[in-house]
């Protein structure tokens, strides 16, 4: 079979999505994708199938098997640096999800997807294939979601935000379960986009005090005081409360 020429030029568009808007990596386009899949799928046969066997069937693929799509990726667009081929291949992955719809992919199947992932973490290692992109509408449709169907995580989430400026592992766990609730995703790319885009639309609308430049300091000092001196001794719950009960007692002595 002849070789694919590249073509003579790369398309290169910043992304608009997250986290790639913040960390510069290009976005792929669909003809580049078309590209890349048909490429893939008719230099290798077999191993094409084993993909979509293993996004299919799992949910998610092995590090190795993600490292080959990003060389192939590579081949046909040179030059580019590690992270723009990374993000290309989970671009590769969800357009793939578009046309087969991976059944251990769909929200359904998130915590059959879950124990088959630590299955593999438990006999190999833990895997991070990238990270998956977000835009402003699928933000929207999650803060909506969770505003609507978990009303105490959103006041936990915006209480934290205002009182503290970040939020404990447990609402962490949470707003990952109604992602994976709303969308199709596979089990090994992180979605820590999802969350950063969820508080830039949060604090775009209600503008959370702790956030505030004013408050930097106050929020490093709090920081420092969690993970150094609270963190294991109590929950992060119990802690935000004695901060809010802390800043109380403070604002009513000087009144």
């Amino acid at each position: 079979m002849p070789e694919i020429e590249a073509p003579a030029s790369i398309p290169f568009k910043i992304r608009t999505t997250f986290p790639g808007r913040i960390s510069g990596i290009k976005e792929w386009t669909p003809e580049e994708i078309k590209l890349i899949i048909t490429s893939y799928q008719e230099r290798y046969s077999e191993e094409w199938q084993s993909y979509l066997d293993a996004e299919d069937k799992n949910g998610f693929i092995s590090s190795e098997m993600s490292d080959r799509i990003c060389s192939f990726i590579e081949e046909l667009f040179p030059g580019l640096h590690r992270k723009h081929y990374r993000a290309g291949a989970v671009d590769f992955r969800f357009a793939n999800e578009r046309t087969f719809h991976f059944s251990m992919w769909q929200p359904e199947n998130r915590l059959l997807r879950r124990e088959k992932l630590l299955a593999h973490i438990k006999k190999h290692r833990q895997i991070v294939n990238g990270y998956v992109e977000w835009n402003e509408e699928q933000v929207i449709v999650l803060l909506e979601h969770i505003k609507s169907n978990d009303p105490d995580l959103w006041v936990d989430y915006c209480d934290s935000y205002n009182n503290i400026g970040f939020i404990g592992l447990g609402i962490v766990g949470r707003i990952k379960a109604h992602i994976a609730a709303l969308f199709p995703l596979p089990e090994d790319c992180s979605n820590k986009g999802a969350r950063r885009g969820l508080l830039d639309e949060a604090n775009r609308r209600y503008g959370f005090e702790m956030l505030k430049p004013a408050n930097a300091k106050i929020r490093d000092q709090l920081e420092t005081e969690w993970f150094n001196q609270r963190r294991g001794w109590m929950t992060f719950e119990e802690w935000r409360q004695q901060v809010k009960l802390r800043t109380k007692n403070s604002s009513d002595k000087r009144d």
